[in-house]
C-alpha cells in the first residue's frame, strides 16, 4: 500500500475476487487504526528527541543567514566579470571576423593580381605564334620546322597556363562574390580568359588540320616525319593540358575520317555499278571487303602515328608518358573508339546497311566475319584489357554488335542442317545402303565417306558442317556445339529405335536382322572414332579459350561413350538372330527315328546331309561381312553362335538318345527275345549317325578355325556317342 506504482482499481479488482467489498471496507478500517496507535505510540516513545531536535533548530536562520551575505556579494562579482569576459570576447571576434575578412580581400587580391599577370602572359605568347609561323612548316628546311616546333611548344605551355588559370579564376570568381567589392574585374578577367581559350581553340584546330594533312601525305622525308611528329605530339599535349581531348576526337572524325570514308564507299559503289556485278548478295561481299580494307589502311598506315601517340604500347609504364623503349605518347585520347569507328559504324549504316540482313546465311556469314575482323584489328591496337573493354563499352561499338541478327541466322542454319539429317533419317533403311557382290559374296558398299549406311554419312557430315569456317561464328559455338550433340543424340535415338524394332522373341527374317545391325554396329563404332577425331579437332580449331575447349572434351567424351555403349547390344542382336537361324536346323536330328527306326536301312556309313546346314548361316555371315568386320569382332561372334549351337545340339541329342533308349526298351519287352548275334538294331543305328554327324560337326567347327578340344560341350557331346563308332 505504500508502494508509489500502487494501483487502487487493481487492488480491489483483486480483492473482490476473494472477498466481497463489505468485508474489504471491514478490513481496511482495522488497518487504518492499527495504523494510528503505532504512529502514537512511536511519538510517545520519541517525544525527548522530538522536544529537542526542535530546541536545536532555534538559530539555524541567522547562520544561515550570516552564509547568505557574503555568498550574495560574490554572485554579483563572478556576474560583473562575465560581462567584462562576454564583452572581451565579443571584440576579440569582431576584430577576429574583420581580419579574415581583410585577408580574404588580399587572397582576392592576390589571386586576381596572380590571374591578370598570367593572362597577360598568356596573351602575350598567343601574339607572339603568328599565323605565318604556322604557315611556314611547308618548306622542308630545318629553321621554319624548328619555328614550327616553337610555336606548337607556345601552344602547350598556354594550354597548360590557361587549365591553372580558369581553375584559380573560378575559386576567386566565387571567393570575390563572398566578399564583395572586385566582382566586375573578375568578370573582365573572365572574359580576357575566354578570348584566349577561344583564339587558342582556333590556333590548335588549325594547327592539327594541317598536322593531319602533312600525315596523309605519303611523300615526306624522313626528317620532315620526325618532326612531324614532335609536332602532333606537342599539339596532342597542349589538348590534353587543356582539358579538350574530346573536341580534338571529334574534329579528326569530321573533318577527315566521315569524308574519307563517304568520299571511299561512293567510289566503291560507282564501281561495282559498273562492273555490273552478278549478285547483289555477292557484290555487298566484296563491297564490305573493298570498304574493309580500306578502314585498314587508315588505322594502319594512314593514322599510325597519331594512333601511336596516343595509345600505350606492351611495354609502356603507366606512371609516366614515355614508353619504356624511349617512344613518348598521351593519354587521355581514344581515337579509335571514338573518331575513326563511330564514323565507319555510321557509313555502314548509311550505305552498307543490307549487309546486316540475316536473310541470306552465307553472305551474313561472310558480312559478319569481314566485320568481326576487322572489330579485332582495332582491339589489337589497344595495349590492355581495360582499353578493350573501354572500347567495347562505347556507345557505336555496342550499337553495331546489336546489328547483327546472329538468332535469326542460327535458326536458318538450325533448319538447314537439322532437316538434312532428318530427311536421311527418315528415309527407309535398305534405301540407304548399296548393295554389291565382291568375291562372291553379298556385301554392303561403303560410301565414299567410308560408312556404310547414308544416315552416319550425313551425322558426321552435319556435325562437322556446325563448326565449318563459312557457317561457324565464335559468337554462337555455344549453340553449334549443343547443335552437334542433338545430331548425335537423335542418331543414338534412331539406332537404338532400329534395335527395338527388329529385337524381338520371334525373328522372322534372322539373315536381315543380322545384315542391318552389323551395319548399324559399324558405322556406330566409325561415328564415335570420328566425333573422337575430325569433329574434335575442328572444334577445338575453332574455338580458342581453355575453358571452352574443356567443356569441348568433355562434351565430346559424352557422345563417344555414349556411341560406343550402342556396339555391343547391336552385334548381341546379330549374335541372336545367326543363332535363331541356326538353331531351327538342329531340329532336323529329330528325323533319324523315323530313318531307322523299323526301315530295315543298313547301318550309316556318311553323316546326315543336313549336318552342314547347322552353321551355314554363321558361315555366310561370316563371309559376307568379313570386309568390315575385325578379327577381334569375328571371333567374338564365332564363339559366340557356337556356344549356343552346342548347347541347343546337346539339348537335342540327350533329349532323342534318351527317347532311343525308352523306345528300344519297350520293343525289346514287347518280343522278349534278345537281338540277333552281330545285327545292329534301330537304336545303334540311330546312334551311330549320331556319331557320325557329330563328328562332321566338329570338321564344321575346324572349318571356322574353332578348337573344338577346348570346346568342353563338343567334348561332351563326342564322348557321349563314342561307343557307337563303328569304324572302331
Amino acid at each position: 500500500l505504500a508502494s508509489a506504482t500502487f494501483d487502487v482499481d487493481g487492488f480491489l479488482q483483486r480483492c473482490r475476487e476473494e472477498n466481497t467489498l463489505t468485508s474489504l471496507h471491514v478490513d481496511l478500517n482495522r488497518f487504518s487504526k492499527a495504523l494510528r496507535e503505532e504512529l502514537v505510540a512511536l511519538i510517545n516513545k520519541e517525544y525527548s528527541d522530538f522536544i529537542s531536535l526542535s530546541s536545536k533548530l532555534n538559530c539555524l536562520d541567522g547562520v544561515m543567514e550570516n552564509f547568505r551575505t557574503p555568498l550574495k556579494h560574490m554572485y554579483e562579482q563572478i556576474r560583473d566579470f562575465d560581462l567584462e569576459i562576454q564583452h572581451t570576447l565579443e571584440e576579440i571576434e569582431r576584430k577576429q571576423s574583420r581580419r579574415e575578412q581583410l585577408r580574404q580581400q588580399r587572397a582576392v587580391l592576390e589571386a586576381w593580381i596572380d590571374i591578370d599577370e598570367a593572362t597577360s602572359k598568356m596573351e602575350g605568347l598567343l601574339a607572339s605564334a603568328t599565323e605565318e609561323q604556322v604557315l611556314a612548316s611547308v618548306p622542308a628546311t630545318r629553321a621554319p620546322l624548328d619555328s614550327v616546333l616553337e610555336e606548337d611548344m607556345l601552344l602547350e605551355r598556354v594550354s597548360r597556363e590557361i587549365a591553372r588559370v580558369k581553375v584559380r579564376l573560378h575559386a576567386a570568381s566565387g571567393l570575390a562574390s563572398q566578399v564583395g567589392g572586385m566582382s566586375e574585374s573578375f568578370e573582365e578577367l573572365q572574359a580576357r580568359v575566354g578570348e584566349i581559350d577561344h583564339s587558342l581553340d582556333r590556333r590548335l584546330e588549325t594547327n592539327f588540320q594541317q598536322c593531319l594533312k602533312r600525315l596523309l601525305k605519303s611523300q615526306d622525308e624522313a626528317q620532315i616525319a620526325e618532326h612531324l611528329g614532335q609536332k602532333l605530339l606537342h599539339l596532342l599535349r597542349a589538348y590534353a593540358a587543356s582539358n579538350k581531348t574530346l573536341e580534338a576526337e571529334d574534329f579528326l572524325r569530321r573533318a577527315f575520317i566521315a569524308p574519307s570514308l563517304e568520299r571511299r564507299i561512293e567510289e566503291l559503289q560507282a564501281s561495282f555499278i559498273s562492273s555490273a556485278a552478278p549478285s547483289s548478295s555477292s557484290s555487298s561481299i566484296a563491297l564490305l571487303e573493298q570498304f574493309s580494307i580500306f578502314v585498314l589502311n587508315l588505322v594502319q598506315q594512314k593514322y599510325a602515328m597519331l594512333l601511336d601517340l596516343t595509345l600505350p604500347h606492351p611495354t609502356t609504364v603507366a606512371t609516366d608518358a614515355t614508353a619504356v623503349t624511349g617512344a613518348p605518347f598521351v593519354l587521355g585520347f581514344d581515337f579509335l573508339g571514338r573518331s575513326i569507328w563511330p564514323a565507319v559504324y555510321e557509313v555502314l549504316c548509311s550505305k552498307l546497311s543490307n549487309c546486316f540482313l540475316p536473310g541470306i546465311p552465307d553472305s551474313f556469314h561472310s558480312n559478319y566475319s569481314i566485320s568481326m575482323h576487322l572489330l579485332s584489328v582495332f582491339e589489337t591496337r589497344y595495349s590492355c584489357r581495360e582499353g578493350v573493354l573501354h572500347f567495347r563499352h562505347t556507345p557505336a561499338y555496342s550499337e553495331f554488335i546489336k546489328k547483327w541478327n546472329i538468332n535469326i541466322y542460327f535458326q536458318l542454319r538450325f533448319q538447314e542442317i537439322a532437316s538434312d539429317a532428318e530427311h536421311h533419317l527418315a528415309e527407309s533403311f535398305n534405301s540407304q545402303l548399296t548393295v554389291a557382290s565382291m568375291d562372291g559374296a553379298v556385301c554392303v558398299k561403303p560410301h565414299s565417306s567410308g560408312f556404310l549406311v547414308r544416315s552416319t554419312e550425313s551425322i558426321l557430315k552435319n556435325c562437322l558442317k556446325c563448326f565449318h569456317d563459312h557457317i561457324f561464328l565464335s559468337a554462337l559455338s555455344p549453340r553449334f556445339l549443343r547443335l552437334s550433340m542433338q545430331l548425335l543424340s537423335r542418331f543414338c535415338s534412331w539406332v537404338r529405335q532400329m534395335h527395338s524394332t527388329h529385337n524381338s522373341d520371334d525373328i522372322k527374317n534372322p539373315e536381315e536382322v543380322a545384315r542391318i545391325m552389323t551395319v548399324l554396329a559399324v558405322d556406330v563404332e566409325a561415328l564415335a572414332f570420328k566425333v573422337g577425331d575430325d569433329v574434335y579437332k575442328l572444334a577445338l580449331s575453332r574455338i580458342k579459350t581453355e575453358e571452352a575447349q574443356e567443356h569441348i572434351r568433355s562434351c565430346l567424351s559424352a557422345a563417344d561413350t555414349q556411341l560406343r555403349q550402342l556396339v555391343n547390344p547391336c552385334f548381341e542382336l546379330v549374335i541372336k538372330a545367326i543363332c535363331a537361324a541356326c538353331n531351327t536346323q538342329i531340329g532336323a536330328v529329330k528325323t533319324l527315328v523315323t530313318v531307322y527306326r523299323m526301315t530295315g536301312r543298313p547301318a550309316p556309313t556318311k553323316p546326315s546331309s543336313f549336318v552342314s546346314l547347322f552353321l551355314k548361316s554363321l558361315k555366310s555371315y561370316l563371309h559376307d561381312h568379313a570386309p568390315y568386320l575385325t578379327e577381334t569382332r569375328r571371333i567374338s561372334i564365332r564363339n559366340s553362335v557356337v556356344e549356343s549351337v552346342n548347347a541347343q545340339l546337346l539339348e537335342s541329342v540327350n533329349t532323342m538318345t534318351q527317347e532311343v533308349k525308352k523306345m528300344e526298351e519297350m520293343l525289346r519287352r514287347l518280343k522278349k527275345a534278345a537281338p540277333t548275334a552281330g545285327e545292329m538294331s534301330d537304336a545303334d543305328k540311330i546312334m551311330s549317325q549320331l556319331y557320325l554327324d557329330i563328328k562332321e560337326y566338329g570338321n564344321e567347327l575346324h572349318v571356322l578355325g574353332h578348337s573344338t578340344q577346348t570346346d568342353s560341350v563338343y567334348t561332351q557331346l563326342a564322348a557321349q556317342l563314342a561307343d557307337y563308332n563303328m569304324a572302331a
